[in-house]
């Protein structure tokens, strides 16, 4: 019986008795599926090593369903007598061509196969047979039983490997293939769930995928999970040359992805501990491209009028839900992205070539991203973002984007943010204090957030034009230059600190205003501001054509200073203006005392303010001037008030009217006003009285024009003078208006002829229904009354 036995396992690694066998087994599988079946060479060892070259398997139709052109592995013995390990020795598999297809009845190529060994009519399904419920404890206790153990494998390489699979009932269509791959394990534990791969390189693997149907309507099902979570650990993965292709025939939507070189390394994710440690995660050469055409609306497979239950609970739990961390531990040391380029397209937009950004056509080049550092655990988050730039294919550039992000639980910092454009350039450093993110989303967000934030500031204004193509058309943008500021801000919810605010456009304008506070600015009545100091320098030229002026020749170079103190009870302002053309001053104090009495004082000085070439009015001279004003009221019954207005120099070409003066005096709202100009040329005298009770308000106006020389005022060329005096009554009380007017004294006298106007009289009531007039004269009477839409 040994030699029986041993003289067959002779037989069977002689050539001959292994050429036998496969005879046999072909012919077998010939006749039982009616098929193509072909292997060139076989060959097996004692230790259960397996070659074969040649394997070829037709399909129902006589096409190629499986072709093998070599294939070694074996069964590892010695790891299995050391340790008990189940594995294989390794794993060569070269010249692997594979077509696999489903058709619309959901038959599989192969099903042909499966049916003739199993002595099964094709297509129909299998029979299940009937098995005894087994309970939870009888189930668990037998996989612990048995075991999975731990499962060995050798080297693995697949080489020259093409793939096709397509699918008639979801409607795809799958081409894969590769170069290369070659795989080393370490470790991998059923039973505990760890898998330790060594390395992982995978050369050339190019990827088609069609989807020619619509997707079908998704079907959500939950399944325990039995067993501990997986540990994995990868020491490398390098990807080469890969390229992955993607087309949604029915949403017109196609992408490609692609790249020089990828690499992976993940020492650790435990998902039982909820761990994950990641070395690097790098492309070089990266492409990617989606075309699409939004304008299409995306048909499915569901049926019309289908009801789908909506899920509502995540709206009936959002009011309950609070922040909280997730539960992980993340460590990401480098995520790169080298000399990247990417292209979207949407067939929707126009298919003209733009000058300018386009949000449906947009390319980038030379794309460089770098992530450090990223760390996520409980209670903190931290990320480094040390490059990003890239190059639009219309002209705008990215130079430089980076900064360093920390979030904790009662803080959020922002360091070395850093953006640049070509001309254009930012940095700026934040930070906010809080009690908690939870605090963040509560009802009161800014109740007790405190925050900081110190930025520097340079644009080059034209970059704007890529964005909005019209401003480079107008000519205040052309004229616009690059502008430079920095400042400094903090502060809470109710107060904020501005401090070395810079801000300037060459030969254009600055600003500089070194502190800046205000205090209770959420509360009206307790705000406080503190402005010690704002300083504006203007340009003209500058300010010129960036304003397009189109009068005159503004200053070459002026100054606004400006200072504020106080709130709502007493505020004080003071602002000076100095200039090559004259000086401005003007102080203002106003507010409202603790009686409820509003008040202002105010001082306007004007001091040889020369305008005339700035309103191309050569004839009009240097104005000085005063305007002091005060005044105080809870009521219009109560106010009280005055008013001085003086001119030292108000003239036109000959004309001076430099003596005008103008009163205003009011005590608990009667009013007495006063415009007064006594010259020979021009003698003028007006004089009101003013009531402005609540009941009734009414004016009377007396004017008096002593004599008024039209030659001076250029009305004539010849002597005429002119005087009348008129007399004006208004009263306002229950919404009646009751008015009068009077001439008297009106005369002109020209070359000694005198012209006689006589007395005018013209009295009137106006009301809602009602209007009445009367004219008395030496030259015109009559009356007139008007009741609802009839005059009489």
């Amino acid at each position: 019986m040994i030699l029986l036995v041993v003289g067959l396992l002779l037989f069977i690694r002689t050539p001959y008795g292994q050429n036998f066998i496969v005879g046999k087994a072909l012919a077998y599988l010939r006749q039982q599926t009616d098929s193509r079946w072909e292997l060139e060479r076989l060959f097996i060892t004692f230790q259960g090593d397996l070659a074969l070259e040649g394997l070829l398997v037709g399909d129902a139709q006589g096409d190629t369903l499986l072709y093998v052109g070599k294939l070694e592995t074996g069964f590892a013995l010695w790891p299995f007598l050391r340790t008990g390990a189940l594995g294989v020795s390794g794993v060569d598999m070269q010249q692997v061509r594979a077509r696999i297809s489903r058709d619309a009845d959901e038959n599989f190529n192969f099903d042909f196969i499966l049916s003739a060994l199993l002595g099964e009519e094709e297509g129909a399904p299998a029979p299940k047979p009937a098995e005894a419920p087994a309970s939870p404890t009888d189930t668990e206790s037998a996989e612990e039983a048995a075991g999975l153990g731990t499962l060995y494998i050798g080297p693995v390489q697949l080489k020259d490997i093409q793939l096709a699979f397509r699918d008639e009932s979801l409607g795809i269509d799958l081409d894969a293939a590769w170069e290369d791959f070659r795989m080393k394990t370490e470790k991998l534990d059923l039973d505990a769930g760890a898998y330790l791969l060594e390395a992982i390189d995978w050369e050339g693997l190019q990827v088609r995928y069609e989807q020619f149907l619509p997707f079908p309507p998704s079907e959500e099902e939950t399944t325990p999970t039995a067993g501990p979570l997986p540990v994995v650990s990868l020491g490398r993965l390098r990807m080469p040359n890969a390229h992955f292709h993607y087309s949604d025939i029915p949403s017109a939507l196609v992408a490609d992805l692609g790249w020089d070189q990828f690499v992976f390394e993940l020492p650790e994710l435990d998902l039982e501990e909820q761990n994950v440690q990641i070395n690097t995660l790098r492309f070089n050469g990266l492409r990617a491209a989606v075309e699409l055409d939004t304008s299409l609306e995306i048909p499915t497979q569901e049926e019309e009028g289908e009801d789908r239950p909506a899920d509502s609970s995540s709206e009936e739990d959002a009011d309950d839900q609070v922040f909280s961390w997730p539960d992980w531990r993340v460590n990401f040391a480098d995520f790169s992205v080298e000399d990247g380029r990417f292209l979207f397209h949407d067939r929707a937009g126009t298919a003209e070539v733009l000058p300018y950004i386009d949000p449906n056509a947009v390319e980038l080049a030379d794309f460089n991203l770098a992530l450090r550092q990223i760390t996520l655990k409980p209670g903190r988050l931290k990320a480094h973002l040390h490059t990003f730039n890239f190059r639009e294919q219309r002209g705008l550039q990215l130079d430089e984007l980076s900064l360093a992000l920390s979030l904790e639980e009662e803080a959020l910092e922002i360091a070395d943010f850093r953006f640049q454009l070509p001309g254009t350039g930012l940095k700026a450093e934040s930070q906010l204090r809080f009690p908690s993110i939870e605090s963040l989303l509560g009802e009161d967000p800014l109740g007790a957030l405190r925050y900081a934030l110190q930025l520097e500031a340079k644009t080059d204004f034209q970059q704007l034009a890529f964005f909005a193509p019209e401003l480079a058309e107008e000519p205040w943008f052309q004229a616009l230059k690059p502008f430079e500021g920095s400042f400094s801000l903090s502060g809470d919810a109710e107060s904020l600190q501005l401090s070395r605010l810079e801000m300037s456009i060459p030969q254009t304008l600055s600003l500089r205003v070194p502190e800046l506070r205000v205090a209770q600015f959420m509360d009206p009545e307790k705000l406080r501001l503190d402005l010690p100091e704002l300083r504006f320098t203007g340009y003209g030229r500058g300010l010129g054509a960036l304003a397009d002026w189109q009068g005159g020749p503004l200053p070459e170079r002026f100054t606004v200073q400006l200072s504020s103190q106080g709130g709502l009870r007493g505020l004080r302002s003071q602002l000076a203006l100095r200039s090559p053309i004259g000086d401005v001053s003007w102080q203002v104090e106003g507010g409202q005392r603790a009686n409820a009495t509003y008040f202002l004082k105010t001082d306007l000085r004007i001091r040889e303010l020369n305008v005339a070439d700035l309103l191309e009015l050569p004839e009009l001279a240097p104005l000085s001037t005063r305007l002091q004003a005060e005044g105080a009221f809870s009521t219009l019954e109560d106010l009280q008030a005055s008013v001085r207005w003086d001119f030292d120099r108000l003239a036109y070409d000959s004309l001076d009217l430099s003596a005008l003066r103008l009163q205003l005096a009011v005590e608990n709202g009667q009013g007495d006003l006063q415009l007064r100009h006594a010259r020979d040329w021009f003698d003028l005298d007006v004089q009101a009285d003013i009531s402005l009770d609540s009941l009734a308000q009414q004016i009377a106006l007396q004017l008096d024009l002593q004599r008024l020389d039209g030659q001076v005022l250029g009305l004539s060329d010849t002597p005429l003078e002119a005087q009348l005096a008129l007399r004006l009554g208004v009263r306002y009380e229950a919404e009646t208006l009751d008015f009068g007017l009077k001439l008297e004294r009106a005369s002109l006298v020209q070359e000694g002829r005198r012209l006689e106007m006589g007395d005018f009289n013209l009295t009137g009531l106006y009301a809602s229904d009602f209007i009445k007039a009367n004219i008395r004269s030496d030259f015109l009477n009559g009356a007139t009354t008007w009741k609802g839409t009839r005059a009489t």
